[in-house]
C-alpha cells in the first residue's frame, strides 16, 4: 500500500507542474495588458505637465510686468465674444501685407480676417501653425478686451522701434500680445521648433 500511494504522488507531481506554469503565465499576460493600458495614460499625464510647466514659465513674467502697467489686467476687462464668429485664413505675399509683417488680423463686425505671409508659412509648416495660433489668440483677446483693429493698425504702422510692435509696452495690445506669443512659444516646444530660429525668421 506504502509504495502505492507513493507512485501515485509521482505520477500526480508532473501534472501539477504544467499548471502551475500556465497560472504564472496568465498572471504575466494580465501585467502585460495592465501595462498597455496605463502606459497612454502615464504617457498623456506627464505632456500635460510638461506643458503647463511651459506654459506658466511663459506667462509668469507677462504678469509680473502686468502689474506695473497701466493696462487693466485682462481678467478684469473681458467681455464676451460675438455667439458666431466667421473666421476667414488667407496665405498671401509677403508684398501684398498692408505693412512688413509675417501675420495681420482685422475684425469687421463679426468676421476675423487672418492673413499670414506665404513665404514665412510655408518654408516649415509647423511655422504656419505657430503664427496662426499667434494671430488669432492675440486677435481674441483685443476683441474681448475692446481694443479695435484701427487702434491696433494706428500703432502698428506708425511703430519705428526694433523687435514686433506689440512688444513694445506702449502698444495698446501689448498684454493681448504677450499672452498670444505664450501660447505660441508653449505650442512650439510640444512642435519641436527652436523657437530662437523661428523668431529670427
Amino acid at each position: 500500500m506504502q509504495s502505492s500511494k507513493a507512485d501515485r504522488r509521482t505520477q500526480e507531481q508532473p501534472a501539477s507542474v504544467p499548471h502551475r506554469v500556465r497560472r504564472e503565465r496568465k498572471w504575466l499576460w494580465r501585467l502585460l495588458y495592465l501595462l498597455w493600458l496605463v502606459t497612454p495614460l502615464v504617457a498623456t499625464i506627464i505632456s500635460f505637465i510638461f506643458l503647463f510647466r511651459a506654459t506658466a514659465l511663459d506667462l509668469a513674467p507677462l504678469f509680473r510686468s502686468s502689474r506695473t502697467m497701466s493696462t487693466p489686467p485682462m481678467d478684469k476687462t473681458f467681455r464676451p465674444l460675438p455667439v458666431r464668429i466667421t473666421v476667414e485664413i488667407r496665405l498671401v505675399p509677403q508684398n501684398q501685407q498692408r505693412y512688413p509683417t509675417f501675420g495681420d488680423w482685422t475684425w469687421s463686425g463679426s468676421r476675423l480676417a487672418l492673413r499670414l505671409s506665404r513665404e514665412f508659412a510655408l518654408r516649415d509648416p509647423r511655422y504656419g501653425v505657430l503664427l496662426l495660433t499667434h494671430e488669432l489668440v492675440e486677435a481674441l483677446l483685443c476683441r474681448s478686451a475692446g481694443i479695435s483693429s484701427p487702434q491696433v493698425d494706428a500703432f502698428d504702422m506708425a511703430f519705428t522701434g526694433g523687435g514686433e510692435p506689440g512688444d513694445d509696452p506702449a502698444a495698446p495690445y501689448h498684454v493681448q500680445h504677450r499672452a498670444a506669443e505664450a501660447a505660441e512659444k508653449a505650442l512650439a516646444a510640444q512642435l519641436g521648433v527652436d523657437w530662437r530660429r523661428y523668431l529670427d525668421g
